[in-house]
């Protein structure tokens, strides 16, 4: 088999779509899903021009009954091909254009990793283009030698399937709990963590652009036990904070860390459909004058982190539409949470805060995210506000430790 590897296409995404409609009706009512997997499934990244295709059934004897209906569509049918459980069809012979891997239902850890290593590509496209450099490279080398072309592959596949599955892990642990572990979930699934563990005990993550680590864990124990085992990634200088997830790993940092600070908050999420704007303010990103006021009024980030924010274009001025006056202005923290909100004391009760906080929740979820974002514990009155707005309060405190 030639060894061919092109740059990505958009078409095979729609080649998909296609395949997937044709293999819903081969394989009827046995199917409990079709998933694109394999390189073709990553935008942006070289690959060979080979559609891999996952269904998942409910039996694997379901891949058996269709095979008459999957030869009809040009598919050749070759048992499980070296993986226990798996039906594997090809289409094209040694010219393959189609592959499927079928699963039954019950082959969770199978599924699991196919998905987890796309889904993991698609997160961090960094790693997706040093994934295609490679391929290219061994296509080169390995022009005619299928054998050695995937030999070569192996180290880096199996290195990012260990930080996928870590990923995938991660995630379903979170969502036993999304308001409490919504910013976790939130970090990995934009390609900002790095999961330094996930396992039955729980996850340790550490936020790249911000330099946190967040934690959470079944219990204190587990909590310490996760702290001794996994060295923690911390930045130069003074912020060094970790993100404790309930009292009791909280208890668990105080045991093993130096803590010098802590801010107790509520963690709040927004799970509902976009809000109408009351049409009081307008909004732009703030210029240079802009810039300096918001240096000057938040006190929460540095004036440097508010430096970025702003030249990243992740902080918000609410003007007046009348008057054009700047009233305040909303945004995000380095880690992802929505906050930064702040009406100038001229300005205050007049719905400002409502509506900026109203903007940001729209602008969260037109890029896909979640709204989410912590309210210091003894902050009724934004609590109160975060409420009117439908956000859901989750069930046990997180804590801003700072580090010494």
């Amino acid at each position: 088999m030639k060894v061919v590897v092109t740059d990505y296409n958009p078409e095979w995404e729609k080649e998909f779509d296609r395949e997937a409609e044709k293999l819903r009706e081969a394989f009827g009512g046995g199917l409990v899903a079709v998933h694109h997997i394999g390189s073709t499934s990553v935008p942006g990244l070289a690959a060979k021009p080979i559609i891999d295709i996952m269904p998942v059934v409910k039996d694997i004897a379901e891949a058996d009954r269709a095979a008459p209906a999957l030869e009809k569509l040009g598919y050749e049918g070759l048992g499980e091909y070296g993986i226990p459980g798996r039906r594997y069809f090809r289409k094209g012979g040694d010219n393959r254009t189609h592959q499927l891997h079928v699963f039954a239902e019950s082959s969770a850890a199978e599924i699991a990793r196919h998905l987890a290593f796309r889904d993991y590509l698609r997160r961090h496209p960094d790693e997706a283009t040093e994934y295609g450099t490679l391929k290219r490279a061994l296509a080169k080398k390995y022009p005619g030698d299928i054998e050695g072309y995937c030999d070569g592959k192996d180290a880096f596949v199996k290195a990012t399937e260990r930080e996928a599955m870590k990923e995938y892990t991660a995630l379903v642990r979170f969502s036993r709990n999304r308001a409490l572990f919504v910013d976790m979930a939130e970090c990995v699934r934009r390609g900002a963590a790095r999961v330094l563990r996930a396992d039955g005990k729980g996850v340790l993550l550490y936020e790249k652009s911000s330099g946190i680590h967040m934690l959470e864990a079944n219990s204190a124990e587990d909590a310490r036990a996760l702290l001794r085992e996994t060295p923690l990634q911390m930045p130069e200088g003074d912020r060094k904070f970790i993100v404790a997830h309930g009292d009791g790993v909280r208890d668990a940092v105080y045991d093993l860390l130096s803590v010098r600070a802590e801010t107790a908050c509520y963690q709040v999420m927004y799970a509902g459909k976009p809000l109408p704007l009351g049409g009081k303010l307008r909004f732009g990103l703030p210029g240079r004058a802009e810039t300096e006021k918001i240096k000057e009024e938040y006190k929460l980030e540095s004036p440097e982190n508010i430096e970025r924010l702003c030249a990243e274009g992740k902080i918000w001025c609410g003007y007046e539409r009348e008057s054009g006056a700047f009233v305040g202005f909303i945004g995000r923290h380095p880690e992802g949470s929505m906050g930064l909100l702040q009406v100038f004391p001229a300005y205050r009760r007049r719905g400002y805060g409502e509506e900026l906080e109203s903007f940001m929740i729209d602008k969260f979820l037109e890029e896909g995210l979640v709204p989410y974002a912590h309210i210091i514990d003894d902050n009724e009155k934004s609590m109160n506000l975060q409420k009117k707005l439908g956000y859901e309060v989750a069930d046990e405190k997180i804590y801003w430790l700072a580090l010494r």
